[in-house]
């Protein structure tokens, strides 16, 4: 707090403007002044039983993006109670002005009513000027990141509940979109970051996370099970203010960050990293770690030098991998030669040694999986567009619940230029003629016109498919689309601002499905496909039913109107036998590995039912034979 006094004497004329008469006033309050030319509001907590002959710490609160100052103070005081358990201390919530969608650093200078509201609550009540913490919801998080590192010396800690970093962009300090976070000050202040799982802006804060890592950053991230874009429990808060108050308790810790490790590999043998950072007090010069791999237990010593809250990235003895996932188990055994008894930390990695692929035929559907895809690799730049299940009322050509989505929009965080990927897993094309991929896509992008621009323009994104045959080291480019030529409708969606709606939803004559010849890559044992999804800030997009397959295997054949119902089915689909002849059927069913699992005759000529109960979910193929020839259809089991 050395250079407060400065800063105070620097706004000692709008301190003088302050009504005196509620210098003493207790409990919730609001506290009119005037800044940048309008009423502003400082909303207070101030403890019932305040002493002016004591002091006290201080907590300044930021609040989100559409909040009051009012509301904010209310939620924390009345609803969550934190006067109650952080004691002694005075609560201070600067208003963010009348630009309510906004943050603190819009218009340029609204910054200054931290100062104003810190030149307040220090004019006119007691407080102990070591003990001030900046807190920040949401964008005011966000704002209180940037001034704090600004601004370290003036408190003794930040606490930031999910901070709203808006972007890439914003976070790698490009100042087209960023605020410029001065992260070269990380490692003068601690700083509490905690955030939901459920929070769309877990991802990002990760990332800031190891960003203020990277500068040596005194910081610590706390990410909250099942919860959401809100302020978390008491006892989170809790952990934050210990953090802040003793960022290193004890005089040797350590614990796991990062761990940059490939998800497959095509080699036998692997040496995985581990990057570990120094919690403690005293300097790190040697580190043991116990690894399990195979139920086989090992020992490895690393030395060297990390100090205080720097980190260092340590590279483990190679290991013999098993074909198939391996599950590589390690923990910090003894720091600097002192057994660890207690908060020991334990890091796993889960690496893939791909000996031989999938063989075709091989379909993936969006429906039965509720996470993204079984055995696909979703990489996320960090933004806040990224894949999706995204339910469709009309499903096109797939005719299924849920298919892939993504949706980017002008109005959404700069975030131009990043891309979204999708890995699939690796294919054995070993032995196949002619293979090929199919998917289906649907896709259309933006267009705005005057006067809502000042001419036409169209923001698209970019939808890239590539291949890899060395397990996703490097990959080759088979495929780019955007704009028209990606569109599967005829015009763009124009002019969406809120009054028009910036996504669609796809009618079954609305999907396209693309077809790529996979060829000169028979052989292969070991194929990869990538889909890479850019950012043009505009575009909405929809993809479903991923086949690898040769065109004589069974899915060619497959008709495009069903003749199953229900489908998907869990306890029985019926089968509609009235376009079949009036001879005997033949009814055959396979799964995806070409093994079949059903066959029956009938000489039904209106329907036939299969019970399912003894399916496992998945997709499977319904051949009917009979004097009208032989027709394929699709039948998924939920």
């Amino acid at each position: 707090m050395k250079n407060f006094t400065t800063i105070l004497i620097l706004f000692c004329v709008g301190v003088l403007a302050y009504t005196q008469a509620s210098s003493q006033q207790t409990g919730s309050f609001d506290v009119q002044i005037q800044f940048m030319g309008e009423d502003r509001t400082l909303s207070m907590y101030v403890p019932e039983d305040y002493n002016a002959d004591n002091s006290y710490n201080l907590l300044l609160g930021l609040h989100g993006s559409g909040d009051t100052s009012s509301n904010y103070r209310n939620a924390l005081i009345q609803h969550y109670k934190w006067n109650e358990f952080i004691t002694n201390t005075i609560f201070i919530f600067p208003d963010g002005g009348s630009d309510i969608s906004s943050d603190f650093y819009s218009p340029e200078g609204d910054n200054e009513i931290i100062i104003e509201a810190l030149n307040y609550a220090m004019s006119n009540y007691n407080i102990n000027t070591d003990e001030v913490i900046l807190q920040g919801f949401s964008l005011g998080g966000r704002s209180a990141l940037k001034f704090g590192l600004e601004n370290y010396e003036m408190f003794k800690g930040l606490m930031l509940n999910t901070p709203a970093i808006q972007s890439m962009h914003d976070l790698n300090n490009n100042p087209i979109a960023s605020l410029v976070f001065k992260y070269e000050n990380a490692d003068k202040i601690p700083i509490a970051i905690n955030v939901g799982e459920e929070d769309s802006y877990l991802n990002i804060n990760s990332k800031l996370f190891l960003e203020l890592i990277k500068h040596k950053g005194i910081t610590e991230f706390i990410s909250v099970p099942e919860m959401g874009h809100t302020i978390t429990s008491k006892d989170t808060i809790q952990l934050m203010l210990d953090f802040i108050n003793t960022p290193a308790p004890n005089e040797l810790d350590a614990d796991f960050i990062q761990f940059d490790n490939p998800d497959r590999i095509c080699f036998s043998s692997f040496a995985p990293k581990a990057s570990i950072r120094n919690k403690g007090q005293e300097t790190i010069q040697s580190v043991h770690f116990m690894i399990l791999h195979n139920n086989l237990e090992m020992g490895y010593t690393w030395t060297g030098e990390i100090k205080s809250f720097e980190f260092v990235e340590i590279i483990l003895p190679e290991i013999e991998l098993n074909s198939g996932i391996n599950i590589i188990q390690f923990a910090i055994d003894s720091i600097n030669s002192i057994q660890k008894t207690e908060n020991i930390e334990v890091g796993e990695i889960i690496v893939e040694y791909l000996t031989s692929g999938i063989d075709i035929p091989y379909a993936e559907n969006m429906y039965f999986d509720e996470n993204i895809l079984d055995n696909w690799l979703l990489y996320e730049s960090g933004n806040l567009f990224t894949w999706r299940l995204q339910p469709v009322s009309s499903q096109g050509s797939a005719q299924l619940d849920k298919s892939l989505f993504m949706f980017n929009w002008a109005f959404y965080p700069y975030n131009e230029g990043y891309s979204e990927e999708l890995i699939s897993p690796s294919f054995n094309l070993e032995g196949a003629n002619s293979p090929q991929f199919k998917f289906d896509v649907a896709f259309n992008y933006h267009k705005f016109t005057p006067p809502l621009s000042q001419q036409d323009v169209t923001f698209s994104d970019t939808l890239r498919v590539l291949l890899s045959t060395d397990c996703g080291e490097t990959f080759t480019q088979l495929y780019e689309k955007y704009g028209d030529d990606l569109a599967t409708v005829d015009n763009p969606i124009e002019n969406p601002d809120g009054n028009v709606s910036p996504v669609f939803t796809p009618q079954s004559n609305q999907w396209r499905t693309e077809t790529i010849d996979l060829s000169p890559y028979t052989g292969e044992k070991n194929v990869i496909i990538k889909f890479s999804y850019a950012s043009g800030m505009g575009g909405v997009v929809f993809l479903d039913e991923f086949i690898v397959e040769e065109p004589t295997s069974v899915s060619e054949n497959i008709k495009q109107e069903s003749f199953i119902f229900p489908n998907p089915a869990s306890v029985s689909a019926n089968i509609d036998l009235s376009k079949s002849g009036t001879g005997e059927k033949y009814i055959t069913v396979f799964n995806l590995l070409g093994e079949k699992v059903f066959e029956i005759n009938s000489n039904s000529s209106e329907m036939f039912e299969i019970d399912v109960n003894g399916f496992e979910s998945g997709l499977y193929f319904v051949h009917i034979e009979s004097d009208n020839g032989k027709t394929v259809d699709k039948l998924i089991v939920r």
